[in-house]
């Protein structure tokens, strides 16, 4: 279950959500599904980034968790970012028991400033150094989100960096942190294109045969630019009245 965190015309931001906006999309999905069947765990991300909305972000994690609200595991929620260290730090004293996401991009920090410009202000070592304080502090794995790109992040060696970046950070952190990979979704304003299944698969094996057993993200909605911030340069800006 993914929520959405910013109200946004053509990638702009118009503003945060509110607490309430953000735990009554839970509630709707909820309300979608049959009977006997439960939400069992909620996983913040999507069109914003969450931890520039920390106070209501918190908000609804104390709402979603109530025991006599709706009552999911503060353990089954993931707060993911594109990589605010300082949030990361906040989230680990203000949320311990919830778990982190951090979207990687590129390890290659040239390559992840083009990708993520948020890595001009947060570098990607500050950003791993945050996310192991927050293993420590907390003992939670963090998960850690890779696109794959062709000819940009799906090479060898990029797979043997998340490898040595996997090592790394258990040895610093003492815990081994998640490794997802996300095949992208290609769209028309982009010129980046996912890899072939041969070439994700090859990338995959390779971390395995490095000791790194990696997840492979179902990447749905291909075919309508529908994941994360693809939907926006599709829409008619809204009105911020």
């Amino acid at each position: 279950m993914g929520c959405a965190f910013c109200a946004t015309g053509k990638m702009g931001l118009l503003r945060n959500l509110q607490a309430w906006e953000i735990v009554e999309q839970v509630r709707a999905f909820r309300e979608e599904l049959p009977k006997l069947h439960h939400i069992r765990s909620v996983v913040f991300q999507g069109m914003g980034e969450p931890l520039a909305n920390f106070e209501q972000v918190v908000a609804a994690i104390a709402v979603l968790s109530e025991p006599h609200g709706l009552a999911i595991e503060r353990r089954s929620i993931t707060v993911c970012t594109s990589g605010l260290a300082p949030g990361i730090l906040r989230l680990a004293r203000e949320a311990p028991s919830v778990r982190l996401g951090v979207s990687l991009g590129s390890l290659d920090p040239q390559k992840r400033r083009e990708l993520m410009p948020v890595s001009s202000r947060y570098p990607l070592a500050e950003v791993l150094a945050a996310a192991a304080e927050h293993a420590r502090v907390t003992h939670h794995a963090p998960m850690f989100a890779f696109t794959l790109l062709a000819g940009v992040s799906d090479r060898d060696e990029d797979a043997d960096a998340l490898c040595r970046l996997s090592a790394d950070f258990a040895a610093a952190s003492g815990v081994r942190p998640r490794i997802s990979l996300i095949p992208f979704n290609p769209i028309d304003a982009t010129e980046l294109q996912r890899p072939t299944m041969a070439r994700i698969a090859a990338f995959r094996d390779r971390m395995a045969a490095g000791g790194v057993h990696a997840i492979l993200r179902y990447s749905g909605g291909g075919t309508v630019g529908a994941a994360c911030g693809q939907l926006a340069p599709n829409q008619p800006a809204p009105s911020p009245g």
